[in-house]
């Protein structure tokens, strides 16, 4: 099966496994994107080597929250994000 990958795709598989990397990396579709990507992704690219690690500590801890007042965090599935107020409401 041949399949166009939009660049929201390949940064949310370059983020994190999920299912979008496993599809990617299943080698059972031929994936065709634009050269556009490579610029796309490039803008991203610090933003992207800033999350993984966040993401991918999360994720092995099994935690409940991320804490940060960061807002490039907050949208990633899988992760919930909660800032300074939200946990001074908790204290």
């Amino acid at each position: 099966m041949r399949i166009l990958i939009d660049t929201n795709i390949i940064i949310a598989a370059l983020i994190k496994n999920s299912g979008a990397r496993e599809v990617i990396l299943s080698g059972k579709f031929d994936l065709f994107s634009p050269e556009l990507v490579i610029e796309e992704v490039n803008k991203y690219k610090k933003l992207i080597c800033k999350k993984a690690p966040y993401v991918a500590c999360y994720l092995s801890l099994k935690c409940e929250y991320l804490w940060t007042n960061d807002l490039d965090f907050t949208g990633i599935k899988k992760v919930k994000v909660i800032n300074t107020g939200e946990l001074l409401n908790l204290v």
